[in-house]
């Protein structure tokens, strides 16, 4: 997974989602924001976006790491063949091997309350996830990697020259 913000970075911190919450007890205080990370596969179409939850004032914490996939299950338990998988896929979730907080289920309700009452919000990850895909450079394949410890080097003219009177 590679951070939206790495590929279009003023875009990124133009439109990565930030919330404060006060000292009201439900969250600590803070500026959240949630940072989005796209699948670097160049034949995956996952449609879905990995978020980090952080806080400025407390930087390399995360705070949550939710899962969210946009589409209804269906489609992820036929590709996959298996039930469990399209239940898990759609959706959001905190992701269980990524960190998270003692608050993380309260960020994954807090995400879940804003892209139901914020369509823009979920179409705006949808936007991102097709501008990253297709930004994506095409994967070289190993025997295509130019390997320059292989490389036959091309000899420098004046040798070239000093070769031939040579012979």
């Amino acid at each position: 997974m590679i951070p939206f913000m790495q590929r279009f970075p003023e875009l990124g911190q133009r439109e990565t989602r930030t919330a404060f919450f006060p000292d009201d007890g439900e969250f600590p205080q803070g500026n959240y924001a949630f940072l989005e990370l796209y699948c670097e596969e160049e034949d995956c179409d996952c449609r879905r976006v990995l978020l980090q939850v952080i806080e400025e004032s407390t930087p390399g914490k995360i705070w949550a790491t939710i899962s969210f996939g946009w589409d209804p299950p269906e489609p992820y338990s036929d590709w996959a063949d298996a039930a469990d998988l399209g239940a898990t896929a759609s959706g959001a979730f905190l992701d269980p091997i990524c960190p998270q907080s003692e608050h993380a289920t309260e960020f994954l309700e807090f995400f879940e309350w804003m892209i139901t009452r914020d369509p823009a919000y979920m179409e705006r990850l949808k936007r991102h996830y097709a501008m990253f895909k297709g930004a994506q450079p095409p994967q070289m394949r190993s025997w295509e990697t130019p390997d320059p410890a292989r490389r036959a080097k091309r000899p420098k003219l004046g040798l070239l020259k000093k070769r031939k009177k040579l012979r």
